[in-house]
């Protein structure tokens, strides 16, 4: 099985930010964070961040985060279960998604 990289965690991070508009002083100070941090956050290098560091980067850029488990066959997924780490007001976006299939994208690779 594939393990998530670091730096694909990082790339999605920085998506993340700039989709809603931030650079990095400006994430950090919404986060109560200083930009080194963020910095590193969003390196390549180092460990992966945590649930709670995750959690906390997405409600700085007002969107959620979650976990999904899922049964993975060649072109499709079916979710086991999913919890929502964080999101914007009261929403539970994840949960929603127990029991659902998905087409999966056949990549190159």
């Amino acid at each position: 099985m594939k393990q998530l990289s670091k730096r694909a965690i990082s790339t999605a991070l920085i998506r993340l930010r700039k989709q809603a508009g931030f650079t990095q002083v400006q994430l950090a100070e919404r986060a109560g964070w200083d930009k080194a941090f963020v910095s590193r956050l969003e390196g390549a290098a180092g460990a992966s961040p945590d649930t709670a560091t995750l959690s906390r980067y997405a409600r700085a850029c007002g969107q959620a985060v979650g976990l999904v488990f899922a049964s993975i066959e060649p072109h499709h997924a079916h979710v086991i279960d999913a919890v929502t780490l964080a999101a914007p007001a009261a929403a539970r976006p994840f949960e929603s998604l127990r029991g659902e299939d998905f087409a999966l994208e056949h990549s190159k690779g």
